[in-house]
């Protein structure tokens, strides 16, 4: 299939995917083979013109054609709007229309020449692209849209692949005359004669898309016939590598049995095709800019490489947006290099060029990249931490994952002597594992004054009873809880009593998404960074090792690095009080001090962002508030936003200067307390026991399909340590 493509041109946004290469067709006696100057099936010493119209291999003809470089030209006044790169190893070979004007493989009395050992000729070819899908929009008045399916017939297409015998040095020669012979693809050509391409639709646009098909057929042919040449050249290259081990060591008798020496051989260029080798466009993606926002892309401008290269693609901006549109992940981006702004390209000596076309304001703007490798990546991103740590700015990373043998936890048993008669003032429960009894309450004296063991301060709610006047009760099966009660029933008026107590090793926590709140917490299960380690027994443990960042509420709505601030909670603010003419303009200051007063929240913040038919730079306001495009958000606390707002370039205007990640509400229940839970196992998920054979990944699917499911989900957290903790001290105080 031919990749889908995008694509820019005198404002009008395009775009066509869908296109198969199954319906391309050809006839056997359109194909011609020549091998050593002979036509397979025919004894004849007679040659074929390249383009019977347009290209003859002679220097009697009008075309010509150079050995070395494989570099085509016609004088013959033709000029058809060929286009030949064939002097470029990314693009070798014709691009373009051709008008051959006979189905016949013209003759000519060219003499055979031996070192093309493989000439393949293929005329007449014809394809059936139908049900291809496009779509365009117009980005002046009268701002036209529209998308659909198309067929596109494509005709008179030819394909010409010379193999030629060649030479090169050989590795690793101690002499620089030491030769050997090499088959290589050293021309490869490839026309398309006649492209017919029809919009489907129907009603009074019809006629205006047909009109409209012309846009695509130039891009399409060119496109078709570049994905053509790529397929050639890399299976000719995967083919040619292998001919050239097997016929190693058979260069001599094949020679000799041409009536050749390697004087006769030309020497091997660049152009020509040895082996597979990689499309240097291959990695190659363009985007589209259609808002008139910031491009929201960090530039890495003084590489040692001497191109522009990405340094990444914020949270909160349009490149990110786009990236995200297309199914691509936008940190594949980090270190891609910036290869074209809207169809031009930009050499090494070229990059101040495209800065420019990179700053040029116009919309819509297409931009190719050329992704790299993780290893390239890698490298730009530390260039780009070391450059911030050089400006004294921390490089805000996007997890908070900590090891658990980062986390310090000191273990201790807390006593209460209690001395006043009457209540102790504690509630008890049974532990989940049955192992000791929890306080779960305090209870009040008659009044409801505080009783002695609350008042001490020293005993929290699920704090487990590890002794009672120093000896244990703690024990499985529901002995600890057995020996608890029997102890209260005969030493529990007896003052001093002296209770001891211990932090609990197992937690529940019930995540739930929000039901009676103006708008929903962000972040969800995917929060959660799980890792598997092996318990003291041996067994498999999935454990919580830190947790991710999310988006905020102004990620979520659709907020964008530029987009102005307007109105808090129904308040005009910044460019907003354009609308109420006569409202005092609130400062900056006062602005950033209701966004922080959680008082004020839930709190409605709504954003303006330039209608796209107008230039977000020009006017003496940075955007016209009557025609811009508006977006609502609500957030239940300041720290849920996730954004921060500065002057505009127009003084009175309030804008979005960046987007962050926020704690979602996972990470803001397992941190909130003195407690961490890092390090932890997690037991069990809505009461189901999780096994001994559970990867993290699968109990991360687990706690999403519940999440997704219900809304709703329970999940019991177990510090192994501090369990085997308690359990050794029971013993212990026992013996």
């Amino acid at each position: 299939s031919v990749p889908p493509f995008d694509g820019v041109k005198d404002g009008l946004v395009y775009h066509l995917s869908n296109l198969s290469m199954e319906g391309f067709k050809m006839k056997k006696e359109d194909i011609m083979v020549e091998i050593a100057g002979i036509r397979a099936g025919r004894k004849s010493d007679q040659r074929d013109s390249v383009l019977s119209s347009q290209y003859a291999y002679s220097d009697n003809q009008k075309g010509t054609r150079s050995a070395e470089s494989g570099v085509h030209s016609s004088t013959d006044g033709g000029g058809l709007g060929s286009l030949d790169i064939g002097t470029k190893r990314s693009g070798a070979g014709i691009v373009g229309d051709v008008n051959t004007t006979s189905n016949n493989f013209a003759s000519t009395s060219l003499k055979a020449k031996a070192t093309e050992l493989l000439v393949i000729d293929v005329r007449n070819i014809s394809a059936d692209l139908n049900d291809a899908i496009w779509s365009f929009e117009q980005t002046y008045f009268p701002y036209l849209k529209s998308k659909g399916k198309a067929d596109a017939k494509l005709s008179n297409g030819h394909i010409r692949l010379i193999f030629e015998l060649r030479r090169r040095k050989t590795v690793n020669s101690e002499s620089d005359d030491t030769w050997e012979p090499v088959l290589c693809l050293h021309d490869r050509v490839c026309t398309i004669g006649q492209i017919d391409l029809k919009l489907q639709g129907e009603g009074k646009l019809t006629w205006i898309l047909n009109k409209l098909a012309s846009l695509f057929r130039g891009p399409l042919r060119d496109y078709v016939v570049r994905t053509v040449l790529n397929v050639l050249t890399n299976r000719s290259g995967w083919l040619l590598s292998r001919l050239n081990q097997t016929l190693s060591s058979y260069w001599g008798v094949i020679l000799r049995t041409a009536n050749l020496n390697m004087d006769d051989l030309a020497e091997i260029s660049e152009t020509d095709i040895l082996e597979d080798e990689p499309d240097e466009h291959e990695n190659e993606v363009e985007l589209v800019w259609r808002e008139h926002l910031p491009l929201g892309i960090n530039l890495l401008l003084n590489d040692a490489s001497g191109f522009v290269k990405v340094a990444d693609f914020p949270r909160g901006s349009q490149a990110r947006n786009i990236a995200v549109a297309k199914d691509l992940d936008p940190d594949d981006f980090k270190g891609a290099t910036i290869m074209a702004v809207s169809g031009v390209r930009f050499g090494r000596n070229s990059q101040e060029e495209l800065f420019e076309a990179l700053k040029d304001p116009g919309r819509p703007k297409s931009i190719l990249f050329q992704l790299t490798d993780s290893e390239e990546s890698k490298r730009v991103e530390t260039m780009v931490d070391k450059l911030k740590a050089q400006e004294n700015k921390e490089a805000s990373e996007a997890s908070t994952e900590v090891s658990s043998t980062e986390v310090s936890r000191t273990r201790s048993v807390k006593t209460v002597e209690l001395i006043e008669k009457g209540m102790i003032g504690l509630n008890f429960c049974k532990t989940m594992d049955d192992f000791s009894i929890a306080v779960n309450g305090f209870s009040k004296g008659e009044t409801g004054q505080l009783l002695e063991a609350e008042k001490s301060g020293q005993i929290a709610i699920n704090d487990l009873l590890s002794h009672i006047n120093g000896k244990p009760v703690c024990g499985e099966n529901g002995s600890g809880r057995e020996r608890a009660l029997s102890m209260f029933e005969s030493v529990g008026e007896i003052r001093p009593l002296s209770l001891s107590f211990v932090k609990p090793y197992l937690s529940l926590h019930i995540f739930e998404k929000s039901t009676n709140t103006v708008a929903d917490s962000p972040g969800g299960p995917k929060e959660l960074v799980l890792g598997e380690r092996k318990s003291s027994t041996g067994f498999n443990k999935v454990v919580l090792k830190g947790f991710d960042l999310t988006d905020g509420v102004a990620e979520i709505g659709g907020i964008f690095i530029g987009d102005h601030l307007v109105f808090m909670n129904g308040m005009p603010v910044g460019a907003g009080c354009l609308l109420m003419e006569g409202t005092p303009r609130p400062e900056l200051k006062e602005v950033l001090n209701r966004l922080k007063d959680s008082t004020l929240y839930p709190m409605g913040l709504t954003f303006a962002r330039p209608a796209k038919d107008t230039n977000r730079w020009n006017g003496a306001s940075s955007i016209d508030i009557d025609t811009a495009e508006t977006f609502c958000i609500t957030a239940n606390t300041p720290d849920q936003l996730g954004i921060e707002i500065g002057l505009g370039r127009d003084k009175d205007s309030i804008v979005v200067n960046n987007v962050f990640a926020v704690k979602g509400q996972y990470q803001e229940k397992l941190t909130s307390g003195e407690s961490s839970y890092l390090g932890h196992a997690i037991e069990s998920i809505d009461g189901q026991v999780v096994p001994s054979y559970t990867s993290a990944s699968m109990v991360s699917q687990v706690i999403e399909k519940k999440w997704s499911d219900s809304g709703r989900v329970e999940i019991l957290f177990c510090d192994d340590e501090g369990r085997e903790w308690v359990r050794k001290l029971s013993k212990e105080s026992s013996e």
